[in-house]
């Protein structure tokens, strides 16, 4: 593995490089190197900078604003932007992104929702427009892997950070912090233990058509992907099978992250303990889908139980696979972080809808329904996952 000698963030009180697109280069090479574990060419980074050429926003100005359809993300080279949003009592500022943070990722893998914040700069700012054009011309791009490697994490982040606000919210307005806390770190101890733990069988085929059929379904969950089914189908194939009973157990919560999942078909039932560590249902996922793959990014432990509420067809990937894969500049790690990239998206999108209407219904002199809290508060830690019909 080649080394790098490329800082890739200076020190406090240290300027960038003066020149933004010297900065531009200088970091993006060494982006590249850290996460991909190889030196790239120079003309790699130049090729994404003549393509997208720097744009440049005067302090104050507007970047996004909130409610707008989204069609581009701004890589940002230098500069300090900050998010409000809007909500009954008026903006609230909700963050900010310095140099080297993508924001209006929604752009590039859920264009068909609006911007959820208005974005200005507070220093004046410098970056690269993303956008589908230029993602689908750099898909073998190092540069281009790397920037999208780096923004699963980003995401991660973000919807873990979101689930914390939420949670803040309400222990502001109700709830205790031992309330909202609890029961997040075991598994139920009296769930009924699965006959036949989850297991690869003989009934499962792998032939091209079945990885084709259940290639085209997740697509079809996932809009606006560019990509080809073709390259979903050799992602699959990397995969370990299985198929679980009704009542199986495919993870518990509490436990280690070991595997991202495909669900492919059936609906997995979704249980986490409440503020009285009683494992409630709270949630339901029909396939085609994506599980398990915060934990496996952060390395963090399972927020939840899923339970195969109906016969269940699983694809496996363990760990390694993800992260090489990810890394890759082939179509396989393409596919692959781009369908990653969607559900996260789409997930940071819903938990962001839920944290405003969390705070639109308990303002100071509103703390709202404990039960109707509670359960906000259990169901955000899994966003993006469908609500259980009839709750």
């Amino acid at each position: 593995m080649a080394l790098c000698y490329i800082a890739l963030a200076p020190s406090p009180g240290v300027p960038l490089r003066n020149d933004p697109v010297d900065s531009a280069l200088f970091y993006l090479q060494g982006l590249a190197c850290l996460h991909l574990k190889h030196r790239v060419a120079r003309s790699q980074v130049t090729w994404l900078l003549d393509y997208s050429p720097l744009v440049h926003f005067d302090s104050g100005s507007v970047v996004f604003r909130q409610g707008e359809q989204a069609d581009t993300a701004i890589y940002l080279i230098r500069g300090l932007l900050g998010a409000r949003v809007s909500t009954p009592d008026g903006e609230r500022e909700v963050g900010t992104a310095g140099a080297w943070d993508v924001i209006g990722e929604t752009a590039l893998y859920a264009p068909d929702q609006p911007r959820s914040a208005t974005v200005r700069t507070l220093l004046a700012a410098t970056g690269i427009r993303l956008t589908l054009d230029l993602l689908g011309a750099g898909r073998h791009n190092p540069v281009i892997a790397a920037i999208e490697y780096q923004l699963l994490h980003t995401l991660t982040h973000r919807i873990r950070a979101t689930n914390h606000a939420i949670g803040d919210t309400l222990r502001q307005h109700r709830l205790s912090e031992q309330e909202v806390l609890s029961g997040s770190r075991t598994s139920p101890s009296h769930l009924r233990r699965p006959s036949i733990y989850p297991r690869p069988t003989s009934n499962v085929k792998a032939e091209s058509t079945l990885y084709r059929s259940q290639a085209e379904r997740l697509l079809g969950g996932h809009p606006y992907l560019e990509v080809d089914s073709d390259h979903l189908v050799e992602t699959l194939r990397s995969c370990f099978p299985m198929r679980l009973r009704a009542g199986d157990i495919l993870c518990h919560e509490g436990a280690p992250s070991t595997a991202l999942y495909f669900l492919l078909q059936g609906t997995m039932r979704v249980l986490k303990k409440d503020h009285r560590g009683s494992p409630r249902p709270i949630g339901s996922v029909t396939g085609p889908a994506l599980l398990g793959h915060m934990g496996v990014l952060d390395r963090t432990r399972r927020t939840a139980t899923c339970e195969a509420s109906t016969p269940a067809l699983i694809a496996a990937m363990d760990p390694s696979t993800i992260h090489e894969t990810v890394r890759s500049t082939d179509n396989r790690g393409y596919a692959l972080r781009r369908l990653m990239l969607s559900s996260l998206t789409r997930q940071l999108v819903s938990g962001n809808a839920h944290l405003q209407a969390l705070l639109s219904m308990a303002g100071p002199d509103d703390t709202g329904d404990d039960d109707t809290l509670s359960m906000l508060r259990v169901r955000t830690e899994l966003m993006g996952w469908s609500r259980t019909p009839g709750s």
